[in-house]
């Protein structure tokens, strides 16, 4: 008999918590930025602060969603977040705010991240990485304005500008800092300002300077006259010291909520001890639910003193100290609890919340501290709207630059975003001077995606969301005489042509399509080597009448 349930991602490791899911609001965290993103100047550089997984959202799907909301500015904690970027398709700027080792400059470079400089030792090593590989490599240097915990002393940032400017393969992109807290910002914000225009009246201007953090844009929207570095509130939650005044501004939607389910019920009499070294007794009759997380998920042992779950909508308290892997809830005032019931950790049910920094206060923490461990300790369950179905695989072009492929099969597959007419104007663009009308276009691509049409598809190359390649396929249904596929159109973005995008979406179409392919190509057309090279040959002229019949 066949299982009832599909075990293989669990056992494959992809699922390994079979209670407890983080759900990730995507589409929240897109609300958030688009909301950031309008509400600052144009001229202002906005980063989406994507450390420690993206606040335990989660890197590569928080950076493909802001992506796809034109985000074109991530800053990351290390090179392996940056990498991680890179291979999710990421394309824009990626800046390291931890300062680097000498070992990881190749790897920085080859990936093109821009790396913080807190100490000129790293800019021989660098420059000579970028050398080898031909690169310019961005480099940002992080000024202490106060913090006193990283950063180049105003007094020498100018030795080192200059340092930095004799450096070939290095380019001088940002100037940051970073505020202590919100009372020291107008003190830090001049100091960051005053050493910009000394360096703009030596001729040392840098292409960006950056500065407001969450609170900061918060206190003082001043300061986003200059870039800005946006963690806490992409994700829906207020900075800690604003968080004290109030619990939430309506324009920021929280996007992590953690659940759980009940997987016993006990009830006990008045004055029972529940769990490990506990001192506490019951104070009446007690129903008492377990649930199977604990500090290993990322709870905290301290939310336990006056720290609330949701069951059916009704806040429930917790009773005992939680353990390593399971937590009790006093479910007496909850109506008929039973085994398997839904319970929430963190989030929203009818007119109840649980507002992560209420929750963070009564743990003595920060909202950030939760996120984060919660990140690594549950499953991450993923919501997105805009999520596709298309079959999406990354390459690497030339120039180590990594790209998203897809196999589209019908209109509801396009990625994220993209419409027919986004392709009609893209082919209309960049396939002069070998293209058609819109029409023409039109109607091919309609053809290669009909629902009728067993074998029709488009193969799509983006960077990012930026489209950069499109090839059309339809079906003949026809044998020998006429092969059954014909690849109508083959087009890459003008700026990236000789990066191989034509060659893997060729390679791709072959390995799609069932039977032989045919092209069209002008006979002028450069491409024609390309065909040639993947096994493409002249066997007929195909001359053409426009009228008929």
């Amino acid at each position: 008999m066949a299982p009832k349930y599909n075990y293989k991602e669990y056992l494959q490791g992809h699922r390994s918590d079979p209670w407890n899911v983080l759900s990730i609001d995507l589409d929240a965290i897109a609300s958030n930025y688009r909301y950031l993103d309008t509400n600052v100047p144009d001229e202002s550089t906005l980063y989406a602060v994507l450390k420690s997984d993206a606040y335990g959202h989660g890197i590569k799907e928080v950076g493909t969603c802001l992506a796809d909301q034109g985000c074109r500015h991530f800053a990351v904690e290390t090179p392996q977040e940056g990498v991680l970027l890179r291979h999710a398709c990421i394309q824009g700027e990626i800046l390291i705010m931890n300062p680097i080792p000498d070992w990881m400059t190749e790897l920085v470079v080859s990936y093109d991240l821009s790396p913080s400089v807190i100490h000129p030792s790293i800019l021989e090593p660098l420059n000579k990485a970028a050398v080898d590989h031909g690169h310019i490599c961005k480099v940002h240097l992080n000024l202490n304005v106060g913090l006193h915990r990283m950063g180049i002393a105003p007094s020498k940032i100018t030795q080192v500008v200059h340092q930095l400017a004799d450096c070939s393969h290095l380019e001088f992109t940002g100037l940051y800092g970073q505020p202590r807290d919100p009372d020291s910002i107008p003190v830090a914000f001049d100091m960051l300002i005053s050493v910009r225009d000394k360096l703009i009246k030596d001729g040392l201007e840098p292409q960006q300077v950056h500065f407001a953090n969450s609170i900061t844009y918060l206190t003082h929207p001043e300061t986003a006259e200059l870039g800005l570095r946006i963690g806490i509130l992409l994700y829906g939650i207020l900075p800690p010291e604003q968080a004290k005044k109030i619990d939430d501004y309506e324009q920021f939607k929280p996007a992590m909520k953690l659940t759980s389910k009940i997987v016993q019920i006990r009830h006990l009499n008045k004055g029972s001890l529940i769990g490990y070294r506990t001192r506490t007794r019951t104070k009446r009759d007690s129903v008492i639910a377990t649930i199977p997380i604990g500090y290993a998920h990322g709870l905290d042992r301290r939310m336990a003193k006056e720290g609330l779950v949701l069951i059916q909508g009704r806040p429930a308290p917790y009773i005992g100290p939680i353990s390593m892997n399971a937590a009790t809830v006093d479910v007496t005032d909850i109506p008929d609890p039973q085994i398997g019931m839904p319970v929430i950790v963190v989030g929203k049910a009818d007119r109840f919340m649980l507002n992560l920094n209420r929750q963070a206060r009564q743990a003595g923490t920060i909202a950030a501290d939760l996120m984060t461990r919660f990140g690594t300790g549950v499953d991450r369950d993923f919501k997105y709207r805009m999520n596709q179905q298309s079959i999406s695989t990354k390459i690497e072009l030339k120039d180590k630059i990594i790209a998203c492929i897809y196999t589209v099969r019908n209109e509801e597959e396009l990625p994220h975003q993209l419409t027919v007419q986004d392709i009609i104007d893209f082919l209309l663009k960049n396939m002069i001077p070998y293209g058609d009308d819109q029409d023409t276009y039109h109607s091919a691509i309609s053809h290669a995606l009909a629902l009728h049409q067993s074998g029709g598809f488009l193969i799509i190359t983006q960077l990012g969301s930026e489209l950069t390649g499109v090839l059309v396929c339809v079906r003949t249904n026809t044998s020998g005489f006429i092969p059954e596929n014909i690849a109508v159109y083959i087009c890459s973005h003008k700026e990236y042509r000789e990066k191989g995008i034509a060659k893997k979406m060729v390679e791709l179409a072959l390995e799609t399509c069932k039977g032989p392919m045919k092209l069209h190509a002008d006979f002028e057309n450069p491409a024609i080597r390309l065909y040639e090279n993947l096994g493409f040959t002249q066997n007929y002229i195909e001359m053409r009448h426009p009228n008929g019949g």
